[in-house]
């Protein structure tokens, strides 16, 4: 009988591992198939990711054309089509429309991804259909970059800035300026904001000689330590005061402020400001000629940022003209960027012996005071101009008051970005310009 009972028993355990060995099987074929499919759901996500971004282009190309020609928008947009969107990788094109109706321009584009596990269900391809409508003619876009060049600015902080600033410029500029225009502005701070050849129309001239009072091409004064000091007027511009220290009234009936310093370093030459204007290259080569060194007058920087937009201060002509406040389909912008708080303010050009901790410093207090808050009023009269600001702010997660400042100072929350890498720095530039090309999208 124990014979019996053991063959029996092996023979059950023969049967049972069988089965396990089926049921395993068929789990091993349905996970590769949810595994499968998954797969080809983020396949089509990604069709549909590109063909997005390529649509909204061509539609964007179409309508900066400015012709009212059908046959001719619809080659522009066949051309941008081809360009920017990898059928070989995503998916062949099987259909593209164009239709104008008003000012709206409409491109509707479908893309067929061939699945590679669903076909197991008998679903071969997926079409992925996308819509963009665009106003057609496009809106003006003014845009003004404060950069933060200072000493805390790693050479490696310093290139991922310059890739970030060039890529949001390349996003943002179309090379047919036609139907609309876009320009940008360059305004790098340190110490202070470099005016190049402009300087004087900003300030006024100068005297030459040695003078006791401001507005002579050297300044004598008391310094901190009770002793006495001689400093060089230079290119840069500081704070402005009295009345319209917060407003863009004309620099011709309220000069902004000198920079005396005791040299050259202080007002560096590669960090020249650069007024609108929609050429890719020099915005480019202005960009990768900073250098960054020096203290953090921030206020200074925003000050210049709104001037470069502003048609009211007295600085531009031609091609650099902002446009009037209110002037139809036009955008006004500005990005501020920093890497810390705002740290130096002036007294009669020199810097102040209350807001900054230099041996350098002038034995008086800041005019203006607390250049975060100098700051915070120039960004508030800005956005009262309908001026949309963009912060950026990088490496600053333990510094309450710059957190303060760049929150306080964007148009609205989502238009205030921390980063703590240079990838995240780039990836906040590169938002920003996806928002600003977005400006002319319908739907």
């Amino acid at each position: 009988m124990h014979n019996v009972w053991r063959d029996r028993g092996s023979q059950l355990i023969d049967s049972t591992e069988g089965n396990v060995t089926v049921i395993s099987s068929l789990g091993i074929i349905g996970l590769l198939l949810a595994v499968g499919s998954a797969i080809d759901f983020a396949n089509v996500v990604d069709t549909n990711t590109a063909l997005s971004s390529a649509v909204d282009a061509a539609a964007l190309q179409a309508s900066a054309t400015g012709s009212s020609d059908t046959d001719t928008l619809d080659d522009r947009a066949t051309a941008s089509l081809g360009f920017n969107y990898n059928e070989a990788k995503y998916g062949e094109l099987i259909s593209r429309d164009l239709a104008v109706s008003g000012d709206i321009l409409t491109l509707t584009a479908t893309a067929r991804y061939h699945t590679a596990f669903l076909r197991v269900f008998g679903i071969d391809h997926v079409d992925v259909p996308v819509t963009s409508a665009v106003m057609k003619g496009g809106v003006n876009i003014e845009l003004a970059l404060v950069l933060d060049t200072t000493s805390s600015m790693s050479s490696r902080d310093m290139v991922s800035l310059k890739t970030a600033a060039k890529s949001l410029a390349e996003t943002v500029i179309n090379g047919d300026q036609s139907g609309y225009s876009t320009r940008v502005a360059v305004i790098p701070y340190s110490y202070g904001v470099n005016l190049g050849t402009m300087v004087s129309d900003a300030r006024g001239t100068t005297t030459s000689g040695t003078c006791s009072s401001t507005g002579c091409d050297y300044y004598s004064f008391t310094n901190s330590s009770g002793s006495a000091a001689t400093y060089g007027i230079t290119n840069c511009a500081t704070e402005r005061t009295g009345s319209n220290a917060y407003t863009d009234a004309s620099v011709k009936t309220s000069p902004v402020g000198s920079l005396y310093a005791p040299n050259s370093w202080y007002c560096r030459s590669s960090n020249e400001i650069l007024p609108l204007t929609s050429d890719i290259g020099t915005i480019e080569d202005r960009i990768d000629a900073l250098e960054q060194g020096g203290a953090t007058a921030g206020q200074v920087g925003v000050a210049w940022g709104w001037y470069t937009v502003s048609p009211n201060i007295g600085m531009w002509t031609g091609d650099q003209a902002p446009a009037a406040y209110g002037t139809e389909n036009t955008e006004k912008i500005v990005v501020i960027m920093t890497d810390g708080e705002f740290n130096i303010s002036y007294c009669n050009g020199v810097m102040s012996k209350n807001y900054y901790q230099g041996s350098d410093r002038i034995n008086c207090n800041a005019t203006n005071g607390s250049p975060t808050s100098q700051a915070k009023s120039l960004c508030t009269a800005m956005k009262a101009e309908g001026i949309t600001v963009y912060t950026v702010g990088y490496n600053i997660s333990n510094t309450t008051t710059a957190k303060s400042l760049l929150s306080d100072c964007a148009s609205d929350s989502a238009k205030y970005y921390l980063s703590s890498s240079t990838a995240e720095l780039e990836a906040a530039f590169s938002s920003i310009a996806d928002e600003i090309v977005s400006l002319r999208l319908s739907k």
